[in-house]
């Protein structure tokens, strides 16, 4: 058995540590699919990434190991690390030896905060796929400053939440920048179409989110668009997120409010800030979801608004969430078969609308994210171990900058071309006129 030893915690230098990336929470739903995506892309046998699997739990660790086997025989020489999410000590031992760390723990307000607290004060750095704006929020209070001064880059929202959003924004608009010396005023992001599942572990965040919820002042701060923006900084415009039906006129599409975009927006805004608003205090970003074209497509969007409001508030009633689950949702540890993981898909397209001269026509361009595979697992998988490797790899070229970070500020546009190796690809689509 390979297991490493926990030595005493120390800040030691990157270069001295002995693992790149260390995958926490491996013997989850979702970080099965991580461990099986490095054992595929990274072998042991070919000596480049050193990385290793992490949890609680050493019998189910090493019966994961053998099941990477069928993958690749040299798995055998993957490490094991045993550890307690709310024992500081062992955490401490464990992101001492790593680089970067990678977790799929969640919810994370209830699993994540003693492991974010270790990498800050360790200088590892580290990334996960919440989509808990409010626990991250206390993280940032918590944990930002001190990451700075040990030169961690903290970047949770490293799966579907928020990746394609954020580093989306961010490439449409640099490619806005670079192709036309303008630049956007305004970005719409559109989701659809989209075909995935959900897991046990991805329904108790959510019903976490909305117990969160029934507290005014969580109700509050969720309903701020600006909730991560850095207060002591300038502060943008407020934009009211989609709340009913629409219609995008440049894609011609009816459009409905997306159950992430108070997720997504808010990680968009905070990469703006911490970018120094480079597109001015003025500018929008938006999401909402394509429900389709003509009557149909404006039925659905009506029929979606009212869908998404009605299940919302049947959540919080007493007593429904411990009905859904385990009867109309999965329980944890559950999420969709390896055959609906393939026939996943999903596709983003980004309108931005370029700053013009008075009196000049608005240039509008259109950009894509789009991905083949489940989004919420199996594409997730993907962007949370090339996330962690970007970080571990490429420090180099990563943006100069620490604390805790949002995709787009904190690992950039390195990991778009991770990513497009990756199968998920970002690109901008040919102008009409």
């Amino acid at each position: 058995m390979t297991t490493l030893p926990h030595p005493a915690p120390a800040r030691a230098p990157h270069s001295l540590r002995p693992l790149d990336v260390i995958a926490w929470g491996a013997t989850g739903f979702t970080g099965k699919l991580v461990a099986r995506y490095l054992a595929e892309q990274h072998p042991p046998r070919d000596g480049g990434l050193r990385w290793a699997l992490a949890g609680r739990s050493q019998a189910k660790l090493e019966r994961l190991r053998s099941e990477l086997l069928g993958t690749d025989e040299s798995a055998a020489r993957v490490p094991i690390l045993v550890g307690d999410g709310n024992d500081r000590g062992s955490l401490d031992a464990i992101v001492s030896q790593t680089r970067a760390i990678a977790s799929t723990v969640g919810p994370f307000a209830r699993y994540g905060s003693t492991l974010v607290a270790a990498c800050a004060a360790a200088g590892t750095h580290y990334c996960d796929i919440t989509g808990e704006v409010l626990w991250v929020k206390s993280m940032i209070e918590a944990h930002h400053a001190e990451a700075q001064r040990t030169g961690a880059r903290i970047v949770p929202f490293c799966g579907f939440d928020s990746i394609p959003f954020d580093l989306g924004w961010r490439f449409v608009s640099e490619r806005v920048e670079r192709d036309h010396g303008r630049t956007p005023s305004e970005i719409r992001a559109v989701i659809g179409p989209m075909r995935g599942g959900a897991s046990g572990g991805t329904i108790a965040t959510m019903l976490d989110g909305l117990n969160l919820i029934k507290n005014p002042q969580a109700r509050a701060t969720l309903a701020n668009g600006n909730a991560l923006v850095p207060p002591s900084g300038p502060q943008p415009v407020r934009v009211r997120d989609v709340r009913g039906p629409g219609y995008d006129p440049d894609l011609g599409v009816h459009t409905a409010p997306f159950f992430m975009a108070t997720v997504n927006t808010r990680v968009v805004r905070r990469s703006h800030a911490l970018l120094g608003h480079p597109y001015g205090l003025d500018h929008r970003y938006t999401e909402s979801q394509a429900s389709g074209r003509g009557l149909k497509g404006r039925a659905t969007a009506n029929l979606l608004s009212l869908g998404m409001g009605a299940f919302v508030g049947a959540a919080m009633l007493p007593g429904v969430p411990r009905l859904l689950v385990g009867r109309v949702l999965p329980k944890p540890g559950e999420g969709p078969s390896p055959a609906q993981q393939a026939a996943g898909f999903f596709v983003v397209r980004f309108v931005a609308v370029a700053r013009c001269a008075p009196g000049e026509s608005p240039l509008i361009r259109i950009g894509r994210v789009e991905a083949q595979g489940d989004p919420g697992y199996a594409v997730t998988s993907r962007m949370l171990a090339e996330s962690a490797i970007c970080l571990a790899t490429e420090a180099e070229s990563l943006p100069e900058r620490a604390g805790v970070l949002t995709p787009a500020s904190g690992i950039g546009l390195p990991l778009v071309r991770r990513l497009d190796a990756a199968g998920v690809h970002f690109t901008m689509e040919e102008a009409s006129g």
